[in-house]
């Protein structure tokens, strides 16, 4: 799940998955939808502020896989490819 963005149209400085709604953070509401479907593995993919993007996530068995340079969905997407041919 790509996580990194900056979110530089909320006018934050806070990353935008971390942004609460009804008193929670975006990321959670993803997080509960991926993990309702059971999947073998979740990746998340992290970049700006990972650290509190991590933290908010609070996903002990999840992978982080860090985008150095966000240059969009497509390359985020695409940084978790390793992880993919394994299985």
């Amino acid at each position: 799940m790509p996580a990194a963005g900056k979110g530089t149209r909320f006018r934050s400085k806070k990353p935008k998955v971390i942004h609460n709604i009804l008193g929670k953070p975006m990321i959670h509401y993803i997080s509960l939808a991926a993990r309702w479907s059971n999947p073998e593995k979740i990746i998340y993919v992290i970049g700006h502020e990972k650290q509190q993007v991590k933290k908010a996530i609070n996903c002990l068995n999840c992978v982080y896989v860090e985008q150095e340079e966000q240059l969009g969905t497509g390359h985020a997407v695409a940084q978790t490819k390793p992880y993919w041919e394994k299985l």
